[in-house]
């Protein structure tokens, strides 16, 4: 209220010019009078409010929110955090926009605006960041390497045996590092680490164990088709070694062996059937057979008979 000055020059504020005011309206310094109040008729006197915005709303920093297993967060209530300055002591009350519980997926602006018992309003804004702080998930479980031609086994890309989930990153988007590194050679049980980070910079690990193993049969060719025995006088014939008639190629090595084994008898006239087993380190093995055939290429004797009288 003013019992002196009027607006002279429209400036919205009674009194001279220059006047300055604070965020509330209050007027901080001036030529007019206004920074310290004065009687000016005995009865009246002068308010220190200057008019323009008469209550202030400072909002808090910009607030992070953890992404959750769909890289989505909802919205807490920041209403408690904005610090409000009334120029009277009106009541007043503080809403946000978007609400409390909203879902957002990135960097979301949030208004904060404040409105007292006499209708004055004011409003400030701060963002509310979506941040992934979850590392990615990881299954993996030991693995075999088959060696190669060469009896070499060498660390294949294992990046394809995980099993990986993350929230906010797809499995496109994440970096996979393995040690030790791809085409690495092993010779005996190996241990493996796979080092996963997704687009935030998390980082998740797994390892297991690599155990190179042979999985190739030897090759086996010119096998005998068959074989011809001579009986003895017994009928009987023995067996050979066959063993190193075929050739044998396996990647780690390969023995040979009969059934049955050479030096065996085999009684009477006709066919039996001899095995050939090649049979690697491993365990892998390959086969073939055949017939040998015992022949009675003797001629009967005949006997001496005495003469009978």
């Amino acid at each position: 209220m003013e019992g002196v000055f009027t607006d002279d020059n429209f400036d919205g504020y009674l009194g001279d010019s220059p006047v300055e005011t604070d965020l509330m309206g209050l007027v901080t310094s001036g030529s007019d009078g206004y920074t310290t109040p004065i009687m000016t008729n005995g009865s009246d006197f002068d308010f220190l409010i200057a008019g323009g915005t008469s209550i202030a709303i400072t909002c808090p920093a910009d607030q992070n929110v953890s992404a959750d297993s769909n890289c989505e967060a909802l919205l807490g209530d920041y209403t408690s955090l904005a610090v409000v300055t009334p120029s009277c002591p009106n009541p007043y009350t503080v809403s946000q926009s978007p609400v409390s519980g909203t879902t957002i997926t990135g960097n979301q602006t949030v208004t904060l605006s404040v409105t007292d018992g006499l209708g004055n309003t004011n409003s400030c804004t701060f963002d509310v960041i979506v941040i992934d702080d979850s590392a990615p998930t990881v299954t993996c479980g030991d693995q075999n390497v088959s060696y190669d031609t060469n009896c070499q086994a060498f660390l294949p890309d294992f990046g394809s045996t995980l099993t990986i989930s993350d929230n906010c990153s797809s499995n496109a988007n994440l970096t996979i590092t393995q040690f030790p590194p791809i085409g690495t050679e092993i010779t005996g049980i190996q241990t493996v680490s796979m080092t996963i980070e997704d687009e935030a910079g998390n980082v998740q690990t797994c390892s297991f164990n690599a155990t190179p193993v042979d999985t190739s049969d030897p090759v086996m060719v010119n096998c005998p088709s068959s074989d011809t025995l001579i009986a003895d006088t017994n009928c009987d014939a023995i067996l050979p070694d066959y063993t190193s008639i075929p050739t044998v190629v396996d990647n780690c090595g390969a023995s040979v062996t009969q059934s049955p084994t050479a030096g065996s008898t085999v009684s009477g006239v006709g066919a039996t059937a001899v095995t050939l087993t090649a049979t690697d380190a491993a365990g892998n093995s390959t086969s073939c057979s055949f017939n040998v055939t015992v022949n009675d290429t003797s001629n009967p004797v005949t006997p001496t008979l005495a003469d009978v009288t």
